[in-house]
Protein backbone atom coordinates (compact mmCIF):
# COMPACT_ATOMS: atom_id res chain seq x y z
CA UNK A 1 0.00 0.00 0.00
CA UNK A 2 1.42 3.36 -0.95
CA UNK A 3 0.98 6.45 1.16
CA UNK A 4 1.11 9.72 -0.70
CA UNK A 5 3.70 12.07 0.78
CA UNK A 6 1.28 14.94 0.68
CA UNK A 7 -0.45 13.37 3.66
CA UNK A 8 2.81 13.59 5.60
CA UNK A 9 3.40 17.34 5.33
CA UNK A 10 2.96 19.02 8.67
CA UNK A 11 4.49 21.54 11.00
CA UNK A 12 5.91 19.89 14.08
CA UNK A 13 5.99 22.86 16.51
CA UNK A 14 2.27 22.47 17.08
CA UNK A 15 2.50 18.96 18.51
CA UNK A 16 1.46 18.74 22.14
CA UNK A 17 4.15 17.21 24.31
CA UNK A 18 2.79 14.29 26.35
CA UNK A 19 4.31 13.04 29.58
CA UNK A 20 4.40 9.27 29.92
CA UNK A 21 3.64 7.88 33.35
CA UNK A 22 4.27 4.33 34.50
CA UNK A 23 1.72 4.61 37.31
CA UNK A 24 -1.76 6.03 37.47
CA UNK A 25 -2.33 9.33 39.20
CA UNK A 26 -5.34 10.34 41.20
CA UNK A 27 -7.31 8.97 44.08
CA UNK A 28 -7.51 5.19 44.52
CA UNK A 29 -11.26 5.04 44.96
CA UNK A 30 -11.98 4.89 41.24
CA UNK A 31 -12.87 1.33 40.33
CA UNK A 32 -11.23 1.06 36.90
CA UNK A 33 -7.64 1.41 35.74
CA UNK A 34 -7.28 3.81 32.81
CA UNK A 35 -4.93 2.46 30.20
CA UNK A 36 -4.78 5.46 27.87
CA UNK A 37 -5.26 8.67 29.89
CA UNK A 38 -4.60 9.39 33.55
CA UNK A 39 -7.44 10.34 35.87
CA UNK A 40 -6.25 13.94 35.83
CA UNK A 41 -6.40 14.14 32.04
CA UNK A 42 -10.09 13.24 31.87
CA UNK A 43 -11.12 15.14 34.99
CA UNK A 44 -11.73 12.17 37.28
CA UNK A 45 -9.72 13.65 40.14
CA UNK A 46 -11.96 16.70 40.30
CA UNK A 47 -15.08 14.58 39.87
CA UNK A 48 -14.13 12.26 42.73
CA UNK A 49 -13.39 15.21 45.00
CA UNK A 50 -16.77 16.80 44.16
CA UNK A 51 -18.37 13.42 44.78
CA UNK A 52 -16.91 13.21 48.29
CA UNK A 53 -18.12 16.74 49.01
CA UNK A 54 -21.61 15.91 47.75
CA UNK A 55 -21.70 12.76 49.85
CA UNK A 56 -20.94 14.76 52.98
CA UNK A 57 -23.60 17.31 52.10
CA UNK A 58 -26.25 14.59 51.65
CA UNK A 59 -25.18 12.43 54.60
CA UNK A 60 -28.55 12.46 56.36
CA UNK A 61 -30.89 13.15 53.44
CA UNK A 62 -29.59 10.93 50.62
CA UNK A 63 -32.42 8.38 50.93
CA UNK A 64 -35.14 11.03 51.00
CA UNK A 65 -33.51 12.82 48.05
CA UNK A 66 -33.68 9.66 45.94
CA UNK A 67 -37.30 9.06 46.98
CA UNK A 68 -38.17 12.62 45.98
CA UNK A 69 -36.43 12.23 42.58
CA UNK A 70 -38.38 9.03 41.90
CA UNK A 71 -41.60 10.92 42.44
CA UNK A 72 -40.43 13.75 40.18
CA UNK A 73 -39.49 11.56 37.22
CA UNK A 74 -42.87 9.81 37.39
CA UNK A 75 -44.84 13.05 37.58
CA UNK A 76 -45.21 14.81 34.23
CA UNK A 77 -45.89 18.16 35.90
CA UNK A 78 -42.78 18.05 38.10
CA UNK A 79 -39.40 19.48 37.13
CA UNK A 80 -35.82 18.27 37.46
CA UNK A 81 -33.70 21.27 38.42
CA UNK A 82 -30.04 21.73 37.56
CA UNK A 83 -28.96 21.18 41.16
CA UNK A 84 -30.99 17.95 41.31
CA UNK A 85 -29.23 16.38 38.34
CA UNK A 86 -25.86 17.72 39.44
CA UNK A 87 -26.33 16.09 42.83
CA UNK A 88 -27.42 12.75 41.36
CA UNK A 89 -24.44 12.76 38.99
CA UNK A 90 -22.21 12.80 42.08
CA UNK A 91 -24.24 10.38 44.19
CA UNK A 92 -25.14 7.65 41.69
CA UNK A 93 -23.98 4.14 42.55
CA UNK A 94 -23.66 1.04 40.38
CA UNK A 95 -26.92 -0.38 41.72
CA UNK A 96 -29.43 -1.06 38.91
CA UNK A 97 -32.21 0.93 40.58
CA UNK A 98 -29.94 3.90 41.13
CA UNK A 99 -28.68 3.88 37.54
CA UNK A 100 -32.24 3.64 36.24
CA UNK A 101 -33.21 6.72 38.27
CA UNK A 102 -30.14 8.62 37.06
CA UNK A 103 -30.89 7.91 33.40
CA UNK A 104 -34.55 8.87 33.80
CA UNK A 105 -33.46 12.16 35.38
CA UNK A 106 -31.16 12.85 32.41
CA UNK A 107 -33.98 12.32 29.92
CA UNK A 108 -36.49 14.35 31.89
CA UNK A 109 -34.09 17.23 32.38
CA UNK A 110 -33.25 17.25 28.67
CA UNK A 111 -36.92 17.24 27.64
CA UNK A 112 -37.93 20.07 29.91
CA UNK A 113 -38.66 23.52 28.54
CA UNK A 114 -35.28 25.14 27.95
CA UNK A 115 -36.67 28.43 29.18
CA UNK A 116 -36.36 26.98 32.68
CA UNK A 117 -32.57 26.77 32.34
CA UNK A 118 -30.83 29.99 33.26
CA UNK A 119 -27.38 28.64 34.09
CA UNK A 120 -24.61 27.53 31.79
CA UNK A 121 -23.72 24.28 33.57
CA UNK A 122 -22.59 21.63 31.05
CA UNK A 123 -23.70 18.16 32.09
CA UNK A 124 -22.17 16.00 29.37
CA UNK A 125 -18.65 15.59 30.83
CA UNK A 126 -19.75 15.07 34.43
CA UNK A 127 -22.33 12.46 33.41
CA UNK A 128 -19.74 10.54 31.42
CA UNK A 129 -17.35 10.72 34.36
CA UNK A 130 -20.12 9.32 36.55
CA UNK A 131 -20.52 6.39 34.14
CA UNK A 132 -16.75 5.91 34.31
CA UNK A 133 -16.92 5.83 38.09
CA UNK A 134 -19.66 3.20 38.19
CA UNK A 135 -18.02 1.36 35.27
CA UNK A 136 -21.03 1.08 32.97
CA UNK A 137 -19.95 1.53 29.33
CA UNK A 138 -23.23 0.04 28.05
CA UNK A 139 -25.39 2.76 29.59
CA UNK A 140 -22.92 5.49 28.72
CA UNK A 141 -22.93 4.45 25.07
CA UNK A 142 -26.69 4.02 24.79
CA UNK A 143 -27.37 7.49 26.20
CA UNK A 144 -24.73 9.01 23.93
CA UNK A 145 -26.19 7.38 20.82
CA UNK A 146 -29.74 8.50 21.58
CA UNK A 147 -30.58 11.17 18.94
CA UNK A 148 -32.62 13.06 21.54
CA UNK A 149 -29.47 13.71 23.55
CA UNK A 150 -27.20 14.92 20.74
CA UNK A 151 -26.61 18.39 22.16
CA UNK A 152 -26.34 17.03 25.69
CA UNK A 153 -23.04 15.24 25.02
CA UNK A 154 -21.61 17.41 22.25
CA UNK A 155 -18.43 18.41 24.09
CA UNK A 156 -14.88 17.22 23.54
CA UNK A 157 -14.53 16.01 27.12
CA UNK A 158 -17.77 14.03 26.86
CA UNK A 159 -16.32 12.16 23.89
CA UNK A 160 -13.04 11.65 25.73
CA UNK A 161 -14.57 10.30 28.94
CA UNK A 162 -16.89 7.97 27.02
CA UNK A 163 -14.15 6.67 24.72
CA UNK A 164 -11.84 6.12 27.70
CA UNK A 165 -14.49 3.97 29.34
CA UNK A 166 -15.01 2.00 26.13
CA UNK A 167 -11.25 1.57 25.76
CA UNK A 168 -10.98 0.16 29.28
CA UNK A 169 -13.50 -2.51 28.26
CA UNK A 170 -11.82 -3.25 24.92
CA UNK A 171 -14.87 -2.01 22.99
CA UNK A 172 -12.72 -0.92 20.07
CA UNK A 173 -15.37 -1.08 17.36
CA UNK A 174 -17.64 1.15 19.46
CA UNK A 175 -14.79 3.64 19.82
CA UNK A 176 -14.60 3.96 16.05
CA UNK A 177 -18.36 4.49 15.98
CA UNK A 178 -18.12 7.30 18.54
CA UNK A 179 -15.17 8.89 16.74
CA UNK A 180 -17.10 8.96 13.46
CA UNK A 181 -19.89 10.81 15.26
CA UNK A 182 -17.36 13.12 16.88
CA UNK A 183 -15.89 14.02 13.48
CA UNK A 184 -19.31 14.64 11.96
CA UNK A 185 -20.26 17.05 14.75
CA UNK A 186 -17.08 19.13 14.71
CA UNK A 187 -17.28 22.31 12.69
CA UNK A 188 -14.35 23.87 10.82
CA UNK A 189 -12.57 20.49 10.89
CA UNK A 190 -11.10 21.21 14.34
CA UNK A 191 -10.81 17.62 15.49
CA UNK A 192 -10.35 17.15 19.28
CA UNK A 193 -6.98 15.66 20.14
CA UNK A 194 -7.98 13.32 22.97
CA UNK A 195 -10.54 11.34 20.92
CA UNK A 196 -8.01 11.09 18.08
CA UNK A 197 -5.42 9.54 20.40
CA UNK A 198 -7.92 7.13 21.99
CA UNK A 199 -9.05 6.02 18.52
CA UNK A 200 -5.43 5.43 17.47
CA UNK A 201 -4.76 3.44 20.66
CA UNK A 202 -7.90 1.35 20.11
CA UNK A 203 -6.94 0.54 16.52
CA UNK A 204 -3.43 -0.35 17.66
CA UNK A 205 -4.77 -2.66 20.37
CA UNK A 206 -7.27 -4.30 18.03
CA UNK A 207 -4.56 -4.91 15.42
CA UNK A 208 -6.70 -6.06 12.50
CA UNK A 209 -6.62 -5.18 8.81
CA UNK A 210 -9.91 -3.36 9.30
CA UNK A 211 -8.66 -1.22 12.20
CA UNK A 212 -5.40 -0.50 10.34
CA UNK A 213 -7.19 0.69 7.21
CA UNK A 214 -9.60 2.73 9.35
CA UNK A 215 -6.77 4.52 11.17
CA UNK A 216 -4.84 5.06 7.96
CA UNK A 217 -7.90 6.64 6.34
CA UNK A 218 -8.41 8.78 9.45
CA UNK A 219 -4.82 9.94 9.16
CA UNK A 220 -5.36 10.94 5.55
CA UNK A 221 -8.57 12.75 6.41
CA UNK A 222 -7.01 14.59 9.32
CA UNK A 223 -3.95 15.58 7.33
CA UNK A 224 -6.11 16.85 4.48
CA UNK A 225 -7.78 19.15 7.03
CA UNK A 226 -4.41 20.39 8.33
CA UNK A 227 -4.66 18.57 11.65
CA UNK A 228 -1.22 18.75 13.36
CA UNK A 229 0.51 15.35 13.75
CA UNK A 230 0.44 14.48 17.44
CA UNK A 231 3.43 12.29 18.22
CA UNK A 232 1.29 9.73 20.07
CA UNK A 233 -0.94 9.34 17.02
CA UNK A 234 2.08 8.89 14.73
CA UNK A 235 3.66 6.26 16.96
CA UNK A 236 0.43 4.26 17.29
CA UNK A 237 -0.12 4.28 13.53
CA UNK A 238 3.52 3.45 12.80
CA UNK A 239 3.44 0.62 15.34
CA UNK A 240 0.23 -0.72 13.83
CA UNK A 241 1.73 -0.49 10.34
CA UNK A 242 4.60 -2.67 11.55
CA UNK A 243 2.20 -5.21 13.04
CA UNK A 244 0.31 -5.27 9.74
CA UNK A 245 3.52 -5.85 7.79
CA UNK A 246 3.68 -2.38 6.24
CA UNK A 247 7.18 -1.19 7.23
CA UNK A 248 7.33 1.25 4.30
CA UNK A 249 4.35 3.15 5.69
CA UNK A 250 5.85 3.04 9.18
CA UNK A 251 9.11 4.55 7.95
CA UNK A 252 7.35 7.44 6.18
CA UNK A 253 5.35 8.18 9.32
CA UNK A 254 8.37 8.04 11.62
CA UNK A 255 10.15 10.62 9.49
CA UNK A 256 7.70 13.14 10.97
CA UNK A 257 9.03 12.87 14.52
CA UNK A 258 12.51 13.15 15.91
CA UNK A 259 14.45 10.09 17.03
CA UNK A 260 15.30 11.66 20.39
CA UNK A 261 12.05 10.14 21.66
CA UNK A 262 12.62 6.55 22.73
CA UNK A 263 9.39 5.22 21.20
CA UNK A 264 10.12 6.65 17.74
CA UNK A 265 13.77 5.58 17.95
CA UNK A 266 12.84 2.00 18.80
CA UNK A 267 10.12 1.88 16.14
CA UNK A 268 12.71 3.01 13.61
CA UNK A 269 15.03 0.20 14.67
CA UNK A 270 12.23 -2.35 14.14
CA UNK A 271 11.28 -0.78 10.81
CA UNK A 272 14.82 -0.73 9.48
CA UNK A 273 15.27 -4.31 10.65
CA UNK A 274 12.16 -5.46 8.76
CA UNK A 275 13.38 -3.64 5.65
CA UNK A 276 16.88 -5.19 6.07
CA UNK A 277 18.37 -1.69 6.24
CA UNK A 278 20.98 -2.65 8.81
CA UNK A 279 23.36 0.17 7.91
CA UNK A 280 20.75 2.65 9.09
CA UNK A 281 20.50 0.76 12.38
CA UNK A 282 24.28 0.90 12.77
CA UNK A 283 24.16 4.67 12.29
CA UNK A 284 21.42 5.10 14.91
CA UNK A 285 23.12 2.92 17.51
CA UNK A 286 26.49 4.60 17.00
CA UNK A 287 24.88 8.00 17.31
CA UNK A 288 23.30 6.97 20.62
CA UNK A 289 26.56 5.59 22.00
CA UNK A 290 28.81 8.40 20.80
CA UNK A 291 26.46 11.36 21.23
CA UNK A 292 27.01 13.77 24.10
CA UNK A 293 23.42 13.89 25.36
CA UNK A 294 22.17 14.97 28.78
CA UNK A 295 19.94 11.91 28.80
CA UNK A 296 21.03 8.54 27.43
CA UNK A 297 19.36 7.47 24.18
CA UNK A 298 18.25 4.12 25.54
CA UNK A 299 16.36 1.25 23.89
CA UNK A 300 13.69 -1.18 25.05
CA UNK A 301 14.70 -4.76 25.77
CA UNK A 302 12.23 -6.40 23.37
CA UNK A 303 13.45 -4.20 20.50
CA UNK A 304 17.04 -5.28 21.04
CA UNK A 305 15.97 -8.92 21.30
CA UNK A 306 14.12 -8.67 17.98
CA UNK A 307 17.14 -7.05 16.37
CA UNK A 308 19.40 -9.84 17.64
CA UNK A 309 17.16 -12.42 16.00
CA UNK A 310 16.91 -10.50 12.72
CA UNK A 311 20.66 -10.08 12.25
CA UNK A 312 21.14 -13.84 12.24
CA UNK A 313 20.29 -13.72 8.53
CA UNK A 314 22.45 -10.65 7.79
CA UNK A 315 25.90 -10.72 6.23
CA UNK A 316 28.81 -11.59 8.49
CA UNK A 317 30.23 -8.05 8.39
CA UNK A 318 26.90 -6.48 9.37
CA UNK A 319 26.26 -9.13 11.99
CA UNK A 320 29.69 -8.60 13.55
CA UNK A 321 29.29 -4.80 13.79
CA UNK A 322 25.78 -4.94 15.20
CA UNK A 323 26.70 -7.65 17.71
CA UNK A 324 29.48 -5.42 19.05
CA UNK A 325 27.17 -2.42 19.21
CA UNK A 326 24.48 -4.40 21.03
CA UNK A 327 27.08 -5.65 23.51
CA UNK A 328 28.12 -2.05 24.19
CA UNK A 329 24.50 -1.03 24.66
CA UNK A 330 24.00 -3.72 27.26
CA UNK A 331 27.28 -3.23 29.16
CA UNK A 332 26.85 0.56 29.28
CA UNK A 333 23.21 0.25 30.40
CA UNK A 334 21.55 1.61 27.27
CA UNK A 335 18.92 -1.17 27.34
CA UNK A 336 15.81 -0.69 29.47
CA UNK A 337 13.93 -3.59 31.03
CA UNK A 338 10.64 -2.01 29.94
CA UNK A 339 9.18 -3.13 26.60
CA UNK A 340 8.10 -0.96 23.69
CA UNK A 341 4.56 -2.36 23.92
CA UNK A 342 4.14 -1.42 27.59
CA UNK A 343 5.54 2.04 26.90
CA UNK A 344 3.20 2.74 24.00
CA UNK A 345 0.04 1.88 25.93
CA UNK A 346 1.11 3.47 29.22
CA UNK A 347 -1.30 6.15 30.52
CA UNK A 348 -0.75 9.60 29.06
CA UNK A 349 -1.11 12.88 30.91
CA UNK A 350 -1.52 16.18 29.11
CA UNK A 351 -1.03 19.57 30.67
CA UNK A 352 -4.03 21.84 30.06
CA UNK A 353 -3.46 24.51 27.41
CA UNK A 354 -5.55 27.66 27.39
CA UNK A 355 -7.94 28.08 24.47
CA UNK A 356 -6.33 31.38 23.53
CA UNK A 357 -2.98 29.63 23.10
CA UNK A 358 -4.60 26.89 21.00
CA UNK A 359 -6.33 29.44 18.80
CA UNK A 360 -3.10 31.33 18.34
CA UNK A 361 -1.26 28.15 17.37
CA UNK A 362 -3.96 27.17 14.91
CA UNK A 363 -3.85 30.62 13.37
CA UNK A 364 -0.08 30.44 12.93
CA UNK A 365 -0.45 26.96 11.46
CA UNK A 366 -3.00 28.03 8.86
CA UNK A 367 -0.99 31.15 7.96
CA UNK A 368 2.23 29.19 7.50
CA UNK A 369 0.52 26.61 5.32
CA UNK A 370 -0.79 29.35 3.04
CA UNK A 371 2.67 30.83 2.65
CA UNK A 372 4.63 27.69 1.84
CA UNK A 373 4.47 23.92 1.54
CA UNK A 374 6.13 22.10 4.39
CA UNK A 375 8.43 19.36 3.13
CA UNK A 376 9.93 16.39 4.94
CA UNK A 377 13.27 18.19 5.32
CA UNK A 378 11.53 20.69 7.60
CA UNK A 379 10.39 17.94 9.91
CA UNK A 380 13.64 16.25 10.90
Amino acid sequence: MALNLRFLRFNLPFIFKPIIRNTLSGTPCCQVNRFIFTNKSIGMNGYEYARSQMSEQFTNVEASFRAKMKDVVNDESSVIFTEDLKAMAHLVSNEAEDLDLFVKMIYKFNCQNKELRFGNYVFGPVIMRAFNYVDRPDIALSTFLDPNLISFFDQNMSYTALMTLLYNHKMYNEIRQVFDICKSRNVNNQFPRYPVIITAAACYQENTAESYNYLLNCWKELSTNNFPPIRKLVTFLAGLALKQDSPEIALELLSLIRTRYIDSRCLKILTYSKLKRFNDIIYLLKKSLEGNYKIKETYFSDVIETLEMDIENASEDIKSILTKLITLLKTQEYVQKETLESHLIAPVEYFPVKHSVLDQRRGVSVTSQRKRIVGLKDLI
